[in-house]
């Protein structure tokens, strides 16, 4: 995916994303917080985000149980690359001579007015606090 650019839109709008890995996230956390998914557990909900209910780890006679819904907001956008200009006719180098040619940067996500360019080869890539706000709410 990071090759492809194309694809960065859907992703980054916080519309793409494996909802089994954010449910079990949302699992990891419940956990910290003495709690476990329960009931319906986690579902995804069609505004981008999650509804979730959690039972707490506490005594047999007093376990308490509570809901979320938590909605993803995306920080960033991407605006996609040009595509490259045809480069000047030249020519032809024989085989094995030539230099390899290195691949451009991506350029185009912004996040929070900050601007990533990331290396093809060596990409060092946001981190989802850097790409989205997840907020709670009824």
């Amino acid at each position: 995916m990071i090759r492809d650019p194309g694809q960065w839109g859907g992703f980054v709008d916080g519309l793409d994303y494996d909802s089994d890995v954010a449910c079990d996230q949302a699992a990891e956390f419940a956990s910290l917080n003495g709690a476990a998914l329960s009931g319906d557990a986690c579902e995804p909900l069609d505004s981008g985000g999650f509804h979730v209910t959690v039972r707490t780890n506490g005594t047999e006679s007093h376990p308490a149980t509570a809901s979320a819904s938590a909605v993803i907001e995306p920080r960033c956008e991407f605006e996609g690359q040009e595509p490259p200009s045809e480069p000047p006719p030249s020519t032809p180098t024989p085989p094995g001579e030539g230099e390899e040619e290195e691949e451009s940067p991506i350029v185009g996500l912004v996040c929070d007015g900050v601007a990533w360019e990331i290396d093809p080869e060596k990409p060092t890539l946001p981190e989802a606090v850097d790409l989205f706000t997840v907020r709670l709410s009824k």
